[in-house]
């Protein structure tokens, strides 16, 4: 009979025919719909991803699992391998070509494809406890009707259990296709699939993470799993943005041109082409600070300008609204004809035009001085926004220009992952700021509060 490394080695080498098969690129969806927890979790980790963390489950995965071989003889899958008992030694490549095509995807599909085990547990659960099931099953899991859910439970108690009771409740069958696990505990991002053979989940919270790990070991495909919280390093850290951004996108954007256009920043994402995508998210920081722009300052933004410029424009703008008063030079003319009319033998004369030339001396140093303090250390500028949307603003800047010029800087996921960082705490912070000033003062009144409050954050 077949032996669990040659199940494996069948598995690898099915699966890389596949992945060379395999030419529609996976888009994140954008019309998942999450639970007020879920939506409020993952909100707050895409505003403070340095405060907030995210947890992670890292396993091996075992396609020799014990579900697997359970399902594969019920299949006959085994059975047809059995008839090649001669070749025994043979590699994954030679197991593959003596089994039948239509039993490839089979072989995935209970081996290493998650919908797939998932559904086949939503299903046979409800199948047995209320007779029918809602589950429409695709072409491909068809072979679940062949597995009887009540031997199925019997033989699998404790996986059955977790499921039913701990992921069943808030199971959505549909957002595995978009890279996600929802159960009852919340949301789960796939980071690396079984196709990989490791198993890596991100979620938000640890309790999301724990019954598929119980739930998966039960059934004999994981082993080595650690769940971890992870802060650093900053690669780690943000490998999940993109993807929760996704899922909380309707939340995130109230505006639906920038909905638009945010989502094709996602799909340049999702197809690997890091450098269209920081474009694109450099436009929609455009338009943003042009809103800005317009909002305070009530007057239109001359078009064309990039985003430094824009950047550029709005500190000068503000800048002018508060002229420096002039400070005159003291004239000494008038010391001059004291003098000439002085009766230097009277000393009560002299000393007062002396004082008079001392206290005009004084005056002058000290305004030199402040001269010389204003080119040596520049005054500080009037600034509206906060230390840390400055901050964002110029790594946002930095990796769009590195985009636009098709600079030697190498743009990967990190460098996307920045820049969305960047954009989404930008939004975040004006659309804070359009919901709670007071728009019935004056501009000057409405920018003396922004300054005030980003001097109160720096």
């Amino acid at each position: 009979m077949i032996n669990e490394l040659q199940i494996n080695r069948l598995v690898n080498s099915v699966e890389q025919l596949a992945s060379r098969d395999e030419t529609v690129i996976r888009r994140t969806s954008r019309r998942m719909a999450l639970e007020w927890d879920d939506v409020t979790q993952v909100i707050d980790f895409l505003h403070s991803p340095y405060e907030r963390g995210h947890w992670e489950l890292r396993a091996d995965w075992i396609g020799s699992s014990t579900l697997s071989v359970y399902l594969l003889g019920k299949l006959g899958t085994l059975s047809a391998l059995d008839e090649v008992q001669d070749e025994i030694r043979l590699s994954g490549i030679g197991l593959r070509r003596r089994l039948p095509d239509e039993k490839h995807e089979e072989l995935l599909r209970t081996t290493s494809r998650l919908s797939s085990i998932n559904t086949l547990f939503q299903f046979s659960i409800e199948l047995l406890d209320n007779g029918s099931t809602e589950v429409e099953l695709e072409q491909e899991d068809e072979w679940i009707e062949k597995i009887d859910p009540a031997e199925l439970k019997s033989t699998f108690p404790e996986a059955w259990n977790i499921f039913k009771q701990e992921i069943l409740p808030n199971y959505i069958d549909s957002a595995i296709d978009d890279g996600f696990l929802q159960g009852k505990n919340g949301l789960s991002y796939i980071l690396a699939s079984p196709k990989d053979r490791v198993i890596d989940l991100i979620s938000t919270s640890k309790s999301s993470l724990d019954p598929w790990e119980r739930f998966y070991s039960a059934l004999g495909y994981i082993q080595h799993a650690s769940i971890q919280r992870v802060f650093a390093p900053d690669e780690a850290l943000f490998k999940p943005y993109f993807a929760f951004v996704s899922a909380a996108l309707p939340r995130l954007i109230d505006d639906e041109r920038s909905y638009r256009t945010f989502a094709q920043s996602l799909d340049y994402y999702q197809a690997n082409d890091f450098q269209h995508c920081i474009s694109t998210l450099g436009l929609i920081a455009e338009d943003y600070l042009q809103r800005i722009y317009t909002t305070l300052l009530r007057e239109p933004l001359a078009s064309g300008m990039t985003l430094g410029q824009t950047i550029d424009r709005i500190n000068s703008q503000i800048q002018d609204l508060y002229p420096s008063a002039r400070q005159n030079l003291i004239a000494l003319d008038s010391l001059y004809e004291k003098v000439n009319a002085a009766n230097l033998g009277h000393s009560a004369e002299l000393h007062s035009l002396l004082r008079d030339i001392l206290s005009n001396i004084k005056d002058d140093r000290n305004y030199f001085s402040r001269r010389i303090e204003k080119i040596v250390k520049p005054q500080q500028r009037r600034q509206i926004f906060p230390k840390k949307i400055l901050e964002n603003l110029n790594e946002m800047l930095r990796w769009r220009n590195a985009a636009s010029h098709n600079s030697r800087i190498p743009l990967g996921a990190h460098e996307a992952d920045r820049t969305l960082f960047c954009l989404i705490c930008l939004v975040d912070w004006w659309q804070g700021k359009i919901n709670t000033l007071d728009w019935t003062r004056t501009k000057i009144e409405i920018v003396d509060v922004l300054i005030l409050d980003a001097r109160a954050e720096t």
